[in-house]
């Protein structure tokens, strides 16, 4: 899974800027809870090529800034824009870093991936230092709704399987942990079915975790049917997408 993954994000590395649409909504909106605040050490998980960074700037002055990512060429791409970073290549489940440091732990479109959620979210907020906030943005199910249920019909494509709110909240909700969550559906609109599929590709957001059906003809059924249950009246394709923000502070 995680090589995967990590080779498609690696493939995107000079493609995500201009195709990461839904990516840098949910960094602004994300960035809007977040007070304007002094740190010493601030991390984040899946920096990519500093799509929420640049936000997160703009908030935080922090005197040591280290990022995290799967993907090596996605670091190069932010090693290019914030000389004075500390970049590390590595893999949230697996954390080479000690928590506690932290002052702030952000993270935008990201822990989505996680193929230990449970365990990795609650070693986190267990090793949490008092007073330490978090800020987190995660895809949900109900995203790409309308390419789910057309690959069901067509039996071409296939989705990654997300979680619910519900599962989130019960691994952060918590005695030690101040906790607040928003959910928020967005629904973007695109030319064409393969304007979409295009621009999604080129952000390296696609492993499935299954092999689809892949031809021509299935294809292009796909894309019918797409137009037909979802085309908009002034011909625009509908792409929801369903976000999960949590704040949080351990006491």
């Amino acid at each position: 899974m995680k090589l995967q993954i990590k080779r498609y994000f690696d493939d995107s590395y000079k493609t995500y800027d201009n195709n990461a649409d839904i990516q840098k909504i949910v960094a602004q909106e994300l960035s809007d809870f977040i007070t304007p605040t002094k740190c010493d050490n601030l991390l984040e998980l899946g920096i990519g090529s500093g799509v929420f960074t640049t936000f997160l700037l703009e908030k935080i002055n922090a005197r040591s800034y280290f990022g995290l990512d799967l993907a090596y060429k996605m670091l190069i791409s932010s090693k290019n824009k914030f000389k004075d970073f500390h970049l590390i290549n590595g893999d949230i489940d697996t954390l080479p870093l000690k928590i506690e440091h932290f002052d702030i732990i952000a993270s935008s479109s990201t822990l989505q991936w996680l193929e230990y959620p449970e365990k990795t979210i609650n070693d986190l907020l267990n090793n949490l230092k008092k007073g330490a906030k978090c800020y987190f943005s995660i895809f949900l199910d109900g995203t790409f709704n309308e390419m789910k249920e057309v690959s069901k019909i067509t039996k071409f494509g296939s989705i990654y399987s997300l979680k619910n709110a519900e599962f989130y909240k019960n691994i952060f909700n918590r005695k030690d942990i101040y906790l607040k969550f928003f959910e928020k559906k967005y629904v973007l609109f695109y030319n064409s079915v393969i304007d979409f599929l295009k621009t999604h590709k080129k952000t390296g957001a696609r492993y499935t975790e299954k092999k689809a059906i892949a031809g021509k003809q299935s294809f292009l059924n796909f894309c019918r049917l797409y137009e037909e249950l979802y085309k908009t009246e002034d011909s625009k394709i509908p792409v929801t997408y369903n976000i999960l923000y949590i704040i949080c502070e351990k006491r």
